[in-house]
């Protein structure tokens, strides 16, 4: 018999070493749901494991899975995806389920196999390169207007609140909330395009010891966005080696052309998706 458990603020350090310490803000904010499953026959610390998920356009993503060694089968994988899927569900009506599974994790990719999800060979959502593959050209050596360039931690409130029109009054949706948590960005590499207060491009990038991010991008102009990206371009050369990673998530096609334009090795790893869909009920 297993009990699910909702993980929260005043239960997690019972599941702590099962949660990398990555996810621990977003579960703690509420960004993530975390259950556990228990397997009250042998005890009520008998921990199977734990799922971190995210509720994302009307589908729930499993983010995380880990197994306590114990209990680290592809059958009791499959029960621990099974009960805590089910056991969600009854909280919300969800169009299904779905789980990103990448090459290495391949009793992952077993556990759900046993669950009964459908699997398909795809890719990630993700262009990645190094500052080493860039191919700059013209497009990113031979710009001019940087003075019209500001990084982010230059820039002033009255700056930022032209940014911040301009984006409220783009034409298509954006990738974007708001406010913006400007201190969530990278102060140096983060820049704008400002032209006699009218902003006409943005890059945002997070960075780590791991990889530099492009978080969002929108230009008003094209070749705003190319002068700003030009301007970045020189200043991340001085900052960085040629092994340094970059992230660029697939947000449009249009962006993927300007990846591959730059990047001609830029890749897309190979992944399984995993899904399981749900048949609504209607009123």
């Amino acid at each position: 018999m297993y009990l699910g458990v909702h993980i929260t603020n005043e239960n997690i350090s019972r599941f702590s070493h099962l949660i990398p310490e990555i996810y621990v803000d977003d579960l703690l904010a509420g960004d993530l749901i975390g259950a556990a499953l228990i397997d009250v026959m042998h005890g009520d610390d008998a921990i199977m494991g734990v799922m971190l998920l995210r509720a994302w356009n009307g589908w729930m993503e499993i983010r995380w899975i880990k197994m306590s060694e114990a209990y680290d089968t592809d059958d009791y994988g499959a029960d621990l995806i099974w009960n805590v899927t089910e056991f969600l569900r009854g909280w919300e009506n969800y169009r299904g389920i779905y789980a990103k599974i990448y090459p290495k994790e391949t009793k992952a990719l077993s556990y759900f196999r046993m669950a009964g999800f459908n699997l398909k060979e795809d890719h990630d959502n993700i262009l990645e390169f190094t500052m080493g593959e860039i191919v700059p050209g013209s497009y990113l050596t031979e710009q001019e207007g940087f003075e019209f360039c500001h990084t982010l931690g230059d820039m002033t409130s009255e700056q930022k609140l032209h940014l911040e029109n301009m984006l409220h009054e783009a034409s298509e949706p954006l990738a974007i909330e708001f406010p913006i948590d400007y201190d969530s960005y990278d102060q140096d590499l983060s820049a704008v395009y400002e032209d006699n207060g009218i902003v006409k491009a943005v890059i945002f990038f997070t960075t780590d010891d791991r990889w530099i991010t492009v978080n969002f991008a929108h230009a008003a102009f094209p070749m705003a966005f190319v002068t700003l990206l030009s301007f970045i371009y020189q200043w991340a050369t001085m900052m960085f080696t040629d092994d340094q990673r970059i992230l660029v998530p697939v947000l449009s096609w249009k962006g993927v052309e300007i990846v591959n334009k730059l990047v001609p090795g830029a890749h897309r790893q190979k992944l399984w998706l995993a899904t399981r869909e749900y048949e609504l009920k209607r009123d």
